[in-house]
């Protein structure tokens, strides 16, 4: 579909249906990253509209769980095709199992202007680290000794190169409840459909990670025996201005916590401020009986 992507490899099937592949888990033994099915999901609605359609908002539920070992199937239902905003529902199957069910609205350029007061959070000043470090020094917390330390960071590490090869993801320090992500495209897109796609993707990194912080966890905490989302929003302001060039920052944060459910909201922004879009999603986790937060 012209997108020069790992996460991207889409064939078409018929009209309005698409195989995706090459399916990505971020941690060994989870399920697909739901970032890839949401970006896979909107690469296959932009497909029936118009070629200078843009996307204004996506709404994705995540039903059932995905193997990444396995293609996946989207469908896409025509809603509305309308003067002003076109509507697609995506629905992705594997194993003729609803694995999730997203709802995309496009309108022309012209018809997508946003006018913002100012963005919900600024860029503040902070100590960033490389991705591999952040995972590093997250298993280095944990009570393992460090053979079984640098075993499983290589596993690890090893199994986030498919994101590496796209993505260059440097980690800031936690802030409450908040934290920065900093991040410089290796893959130029110059084409709508492969921004949106990409900036779909980069929208689930390490968002729902925020509700982690507050119990005093991690991606890769031994105590921790279930970590899920179960859906996401993203709420488009600017694909115009390139994401090409500089970093672009993403800003996540818990808003709150029940019963182990917890809401999390982030903003895509450029150096300078520019919004790029909105996110928002509800996640659930769970810890073992055994662990006590400290």
């Amino acid at each position: 579909m012209g997108i020069p992507m790992e996460f991207i490899q889409m064939v078409r099937l018929d009209s309005g249906v698409f195989e995706g592949s090459n399916l990505w888990s971020p941690l060994p033994g989870y399920p697909a990253f739901g970032g890839q099915i949401a970006a896979q999901s909107l690469a296959s609605a932009f497909s029936t509209v118009g070629e200078d359609s843009v996307p204004n908002t996506m709404s994705i539920l995540f039903i059932n769980k995905c193997k990444s070992d396995q293609k996946v199937k989207y469908t896409v239902k025509n809603l509305k095709n309308g003067s002003i905003v076109d509507m697609r529902q995506v629905d992705c199957y594997q194993n003729n199992v609803l694995v999730s069910s997203a709802h995309i609205s496009f309108s022309k350029p012209d018809n997508n202007a946003h006018d913002y007061e100012g963005t919900p959070y600024r860029i503040y000043d902070d100590t960033f680290v490389p991705f591999a470090e952040y995972i590093s020094k997250s298993l280095t917390n944990s009570s393992a000794g460090q053979a079984e330390v640098n075993a499983k960071f290589q596993v690890l590490y090893d199994n986030m190169l498919m994101m590496f090869n796209v993505l260059d993801v440097d980690v800031g320090t936690e802030n409450k409840d908040m934290r920065q992500i900093r991040i410089k495209i290796k893959q130029r897109q110059e084409e709508v459909i492969g921004v949106a796609s990409l900036i779909t993707l980069i929208s689930d990194i390490l968002l729902v990670e925020t509700a982690l912080m507050a119990s005093n966890l991690t991606l890769f905490s031994k105590d921790l025996s279930l970590l899920t989302s179960l859906n996401h929003v993203i709420h488009f302001v600017n694909l115009e201005k390139s994401i090409n060039d500089g970093y672009i920052y993403y800003i996540v944060k818990c808003k709150g916590i029940r019963n182990s459910k917890a809401i999390c909201e982030g903003q895509l922004i450029h150096e300078d401020g520019t919004l790029i879009c909105l996110t928002g999603q509800q996640g659930v986790f769970r810890v073992k009986s055994s662990y006590s937060k400290k």
